[in-house]
C-alpha cells in the first residue's frame, strides 16, 4: 500500500478505523502498518472537513448523514476544533427547513446514541468549545416542529414518528442538563 492508496482507504472511510478494519481488515492491517504520523492524518481529516463543508448540501435527503459524518471528524481535534464547530453551526442554522426525518436524525447526531450521551455533538461542544448557547439555539430552531399519525412511514424506525421525535427531543434535553451551564 502507498501513502496516496492510504490516504484515498482512510477518506473513504472517514478516517474512521473501526469500519476500516470491520469492512477490510487486511487493507486496514497494510493501513497500519505505514505507521502514518499523526500531522498527516490531521491533513487528511482537514481534507475530509473541507470536502464535508462543500458536499453538506448536495442532496437533502443526505444532510443528516453528512452533517454526523463532518461532527465525527471535528472531534478528532478535540479542544482545538472551536474553529471548525462554529462554521458548523452556522451550516446547521439552517436546517430547520429540512424535512422532519432529517431533522430527528440530526437531533440524534447531536444527543448521541450511546447510554452516557458522549458520542454526541452535545457532549463535544460542551466539553470542548464555548459554544454551548449557540448549539443551543440552533438546536432549538431545529426541533421546533410537531409530528402527527400523518407522518409516519412504513418502514422501520419511522412507524411512529412521533414516538421517534419525542425520544430524540427527549435525549438533547438530558445531554444539555449532563454536560452544559446552561
Amino acid at each position: 500500500m502507498t501513502i496516496k492508496d492510504a490516504e484515498r482507504f482512510y477518506k473513504i472511510y472517514n478516517g474512521y478505523t473501526f469500519q476500516m478494519d470491520r469492512e477490510e481488515p487486511a487493507k486496514y492491517d497494510a493501513f497500519r502498518e505505514l505507521k502514518i504520523p499523526d500531522d498527516v492524518l490531521r491533513e487528511w481529516d482537514l481534507d475530509l472537513i473541507a470536502q464535508g463543508f462543500e458536499h453538506l448540501w448536495d442532496e437533502d435527503k443526505n444532510v443528516w448523514s453528512r452533517q454526523g459524518d463532518l461532527l465525527e471528524v471535528i472531534k478528532r481535534f478535540g479542544k482545538g476544533a472551536g474553529v471548525y464547530v462554529d462554521p458548523l453551526l452556522q451550516e446547521m442554522e439552517k436546517m430547520d427547513r429540512l424535512n422532519k426525518q432529517n431533522r430527528i436524525l440530526i437531533i440524534e447526531n447531536m444527543s448521541g446514541r450511546d447510554r452516557e450521551y458522549k458520542s454526541g455533538g452535545v457532549y463535544f461542544i460542551c466539553t470542548n468549545t464555548d459554544q454551548a448557547e449557540h448549539m443551543n439555539e440552533v438546536m432549538k430552531k431545529i426541533m421546533d416542529f410537531t409530528c402527527t399519525d400523518k407522518d409516519n412511514l412504513e418502514y422501520p424506525g419511522w412507524t411512529d414518528i412521533n414516538g421517534r421525535f419525542t425520544a430524540a427531543k427527549n435525549a438533547y434535553k438530558r445531554a444539555m442538563k449532563k454536560y452544559s451551564t446552561l
